[in-house]
């Protein structure tokens, strides 16, 4: 039996292999699952490329995290089917996922100290929350610093579009797979989080910042904040910060910028 090869090409290698097909008239495929693409000759993948391939993984090495990726979609799937009701579920958010109080910083005194407010593993804890994901799946890799950014990437990869592209000499054409039900965990998942954070926002007097999975307010404040995440049964991490002055502050160790000066 003949033996094919894998092989990973930069987006010019991979764009010159598939023109040589359509010269030679060929038939083939390409499967296109966001920015991957996958070259397929007589049922067998023969190249791929991802023009967006230098993911953050941090210490992850890439086959970890491919299997990381299809443990979690596999894992999605099972509690989909466990749980039809998941599929028509539909979080709804109309607020903004984040904003800078300029007003309220300019008002506070250089050295003033603040605190941060941090969702640890956002996108994991809500996944979680929702349903998507099990306490099993949950607890072994909640804390597991290794997999930081590969928690985050499976869940905004589920908004990826999937289709196929079906070549036959100088036509071509396409069947867009229905990332319906995926697409609506990924942005339940976003929802839910922003409309945390919108929550614990709205309880405190003022706040200076807030993100998608964060906020920054006073001390006074800092126990509201934290009685809400409890209530949800979110885990957080809190760090202290100081206002440098007007563009700057100082978290933990760390110089940020709250604002950029002007020139």
């Amino acid at each position: 039996m003949k033996r094919y090869n894998i092989n990973e090409y930069d987006t010019d290698r991979y764009d010159r292999c598939r023109t040589i097909q359509k010269i030679n008239g060929k038939k083939f495929r390409e499967h296109i699952y966001g920015s991957r693409k996958k070259l397929i000759i007589n049922d067998k993948v023969r190249a791929t490329t991802t023009p967006n391939s230098n993911l953050n993984l941090g210490n992850l090495p890439n086959e970890k995290f491919v299997a990381f990726l299809g443990l979690f979609t596999k894992h999605l799937y099972k509690r989909l089917n466990q749980m039809p009701y998941l599929y028509e579920h539909k979080i709804i958010f109309k607020g903004i996922a984040r904003s800078k109080n300029y007003k309220f910083w300019s008002e506070i005194k250089d050295d003033t100290l603040f605190y941060n407010i941090d969702l640890k593993s956002a996108y994991w804890q809500i996944s979680h929350l929702l349903g998507y994901i099990d306490t099993k799946l949950f607890n072994k890799y909640m804390f597991n610093d290794d997999y930081k950014q590969a928690k985050r990437l499976c869940i905004s990869f589920l908004a990826r579009k999937n289709k196929m592209v079906y070549h036959i000499g100088n036509e071509s054409f396409t069947i867009d797979c229905d990332i319906t039900p995926l697409k609506n965990c990924y942005n339940n998942i976003r929802n839910q989080l922003y409309d945390c954070v919108s929550k614990s926002v709205s309880l405190c007097k003022n706040y200076i910042e807030f993100n998608i999975d964060g906020v920054y307010v006073l001390a006074n404040d800092v126990d509201i904040v934290r009685a809400y995440f409890d209530k949800m049964g979110l885990i957080y991490k809190i760090t202290k910060c100081k206002k440098l002055n007007d563009y700057q502050f100082l978290s933990a160790d760390k110089v940020k910028n709250f604002k950029i000066k002007k020139v």
